[in-house]
């Protein structure tokens, strides 16, 4: 697995790679230097699958242009048309469709129900065990005063991997 992760989170020691990831490409870096890399990465084998869990019209781009024709995309925006066009461009170029996916993760569906009960009973285990591993919390001082501020940090790209709280209450 390929993890692309922001510089900020990169250079974190609280982010270290997934360990899952086989290698870790900073999706900073333009689109051409990570498509170069690619092939190199993947053994030149196609990349079939991708998931987007940031939800930037960069990423989307950069996920649905490195899959290989026919290639399959999960993009966790519910709300998604900035690849329309692409899909379109495809479709009348005759290539194999790449299809998007969108997770929807409601466990009381009657298909979910069961995945949800033996997920629960399993969570403290999980958790416990280091199975799953919780974002790290940084509560925001001054309340919802505080707010401007680390909008400030998010666009400059200086949050990762971190849970941000605030405390209406607190608010002067």
């Amino acid at each position: 697995m390929i993890d692309t992760t922001g510089g900020v989170a990169r250079r974190s020691t609280y982010c270290p790679a997934p360990v899952t990831a086989t290698h870790v490409v900073d999706r900073s870096l333009p689109s051409e230097t990570i498509f170069a890399e690619l092939p190199k990465l993947t053994e030149g084998k196609p990349i079939i699958y991708a998931y987007n869990a940031i939800t930037e019209d960069a990423t989307h781009h950069l996920a649905y242009d490195a899959l290989a024709s026919g290639g399959s995309l999960v993009a966790v925006e519910p709300i998604m048309t900035v690849l329309d066009a692409k899909v379109a461009q495809d479709k009348e170029a005759g290539l194999a469709p790449k299809k998007i996916a969108k997770p929807f993760a409601y466990l009381e569906l009657p298909g979910n129900l069961e995945l949800g009960i033996e997920m629960y009973k399993r969570v403290t285990d999980w958790l416990s065990t280091g199975v799953v591993v919780p974002n790290r919390v940084e509560v925001l001082p001054g309340g919802l005063a505080g707010i401007p501020k680390v909008c400030d940090r998010l666009r400059e790209n200086k949050v990762s991997g971190v849970k941000l709280i605030v405390h209406p209450q607190e608010t002067a």
